[in-house]
């Protein structure tokens, strides 16, 4: 059969559609729709993703809640924040309750209206509040890349992060929530080269530059770290080669073996800047 037009790649109640006289009980079973909760359906067509899966979730769910955490950072574009199969994450304030659904989880939590935005229909945490969220909720290897992807989507601000860091100090997971902060840059591009950076920070050498344009072997290039004090870079090459020329060294890190390459490359770029004049030290 054709599916409805008003039910093509929608997501929907199944005993709506049914009263609306849109399909009957047998059709609904049929390998159009794909039943994701129960009463839950979706065009079979649509590709699973975290967002369906908060859509799936906000049928089932009074209007209140709002979308937090991992999935908010998903819902405003940060596609690596989730996947379909993770937790749906929800915040609700203190004096309410929420029906209680497997993959949904929830934190009763003062949250102001300030805190709150809205994404295709859907509440979410505010940029900033989502930020916050993740620096005190999780490592900051966690945490700090979906930061960078706010920050890189223009979705919060350096400046904005320190004054509601600044506004929430005390609170609990404070100080975890201002160290990812700190440690957070959206010059990075990818959930990689944040995690690169980590490592090198991590390591006690100094902060890095994320892309900054360099001049080497007669092209303009931008490592996924730089030192311009010293002209050394750290890149995910497309090939697995150590690149140098009279100005600059960059050393190749494979972004697929990076956990396996990331001691012997964290020696030898200390070795690297410390000849290039760092003097080592914090």
């Amino acid at each position: 059969m054709n599916r409805p037009s008003q039910l093509s790649w929608a997501i929907f109640r199944g005993t709506d559609a049914v009263a609306d006289g849109l399909l009957t009980d047998d059709q609904l079973q049929t390998k159009n729709w794909r039943e994701l909760r129960p009463d839950v359906y979706i065009d079979s067509r649509v590709p699973l993703d975290h967002a369906v899966a908060c859509q799936a979730a906000g049928l089932l769910l009074p209007d209140h809640v709002c979308f937090s955490s991992r999935s908010a950072a998903y819902l405003m574009g940060v596609v690596h924040a989730a996947d379909y199969e993770d937790e749906v994450q929800l915040t609700i304030p203190p004096d309410t309750r929420v029906t209680r659904l497997p993959g949904v989880k929830v934190r009763a939590t003062a949250l102001p209206l300030g805190d709150r935005d809205w994404v295709e229909g859907l509440q979410v945490t505010s940029a900033a509040r989502t930020a916050w969220d993740l620096g005190a909720l999780l490592p900051v290897q966690d945490s700090v890349p979906i930061i960078d992807a706010l920050l890189r989507l223009a979705l919060v601000t350096p400046a904005e992060l320190l004054g509601y860091a600044e506004a929430h100090m005390g609170r609990k997971g404070s100080r975890h929530a201002a160290r990812a902060f700190e440690l957070a840059d959206g010059r990075a591009r990818t959930p990689q080269a944040s995690r690169l950076r980590l490592a090198v920070l991590a390591a006690g050498l100094p902060r890095p530059v994320p892309h900054h344009p360099i001049s080497f072997a007669g092209r303009v290039r931008a490592p996924e770290l730089t030192w311009p004090d010293q002209r050394v870079g750290l890149a995910f090459p497309t090939e697995h080669v150590r690149y140098s020329d009279a100005d600059w060294v960059v050393l190749p890190i494979a972004p697929e073996r990076m956990e396996e390459e990331l001691p012997s490359v964290l020696r030898e770029l200390r070795a690297v800047l410390l000849g290039r004049g760092w003097l080592g030290g914090p």
